[in-house]
């Protein structure tokens, strides 16, 4: 896959791959001693898809600092959880200089992780000015520690989803705490719908039939069962399903919910969801 990019690509690549070695050899940016060797490696594959003007655009040492931080941050995984940390780089993070905050991400990966990542930075008003999103495929132990790292196909392992954003720089701490929750909750949200999108479109294929069978439907109903039979057919990505109940009351009918027949982002129990 390497030799499919652009050959000014692969230079630029190796000249941060250069400025690499030695921040992996100091004290500051070097990452986990058995993690040494794969330094180079890693680099290489994690700018394998950033366009060429992104990466003239800053320092090679930046970008490669930038790198081992995210090798340092990803070094141990364990039972698949996400890992994301936000910093405005300063005195107390020498590791990484930018004019820019970064948030570093590492999960297993799966659909809609970057569109639904780039919405929690525009709710917030936040600008993003650089997106490096590879698919790395990992070996790791049963401990979670990193054994090896590769471009996405070139190898048996798991699949994951190493993302580094630089975005505006955010100067207040507790904004950085509360992006980072938001960002984690996302991530929850993102991996219940996918986990349970096969239920969710079985689920709506099951209702359309049992519109179709009912006898004597009322005046819609076909149309109702038409437009689920849509959806369901790839036009509408589901997020999440719940059953409801209708209560007649003396002055008004309620919907209450069947909280065990939740799937997706409407699973119960999670945050947010009664």
């Amino acid at each position: 896959m390497i030799a499919q990019i652009p050959a000014a690509r692969l230079r630029l690549i190796d000249r941060i791959i250069a400025a690499a070695r030695p921040l992996a050899r100091g004290p500051r940016l070097a990452p986990p001693t058995r993690l040494a060797p794969l330094a180079a490696s890693f680099v290489r594959a994690y700018y394998h898809g950033v366009a060429e003007e992104d990466l003239a655009a800053r320092d090679p040492r930046y970008l490669a600092a930038s790198a081992l931080e995210h090798l340092r941050l990803g070094a141990v995984r364990t039972r698949q959880r996400p890992l994301v940390r936000v910093f405005s780089a300063g005195p107390e993070h020498p590791r990484v200089a930018s004019s820019r905050t970064q948030v570093l991400l590492v999960a297993t990966d799966m659909p809609f992780l970057v569109d639904s990542l780039g919405i929690v930075f525009s709710q917030a008003s936040i600008g993003v000015h650089l997106i490096v999103h590879p698919v790395l495929t990992v070996e790791r132990d049963r401990h979670g520690a990193l054994l090896g790292v590769s471009l996405a196909g070139s190898a048996a392992g798991r699949s994951e989803s190493w993302q580094l954003y630089e975005i505006d720089r955010q100067l207040d701490p507790r904004r950085l705490i509360e992006l980072e929750r938001r960002l984690l909750a996302t991530l929850a949200d993102v991996r219940a719908a996918v986990t349970d999108w096969q239920a969710m479109r079985e689920r709506a294929r099951a209702t359309a039939a049992e519109i179709a069978r009912a006898p004597a439907p009322a005046r819609g109903t076909g149309q109702a069962a038409s437009l689920l039979e849509w959806m369901e057919d790839h036009h509408f990505t589901f997020l999440g399903y719940r059953h409801y109940r209708l209560r007649r009351g003396r002055g008004r009918d309620t919907l209450a919910p069947v909280r065990a027949s939740g799937l997706g982002i409407l699973r119960a129990p999670r945050p947010g969801v009664p």
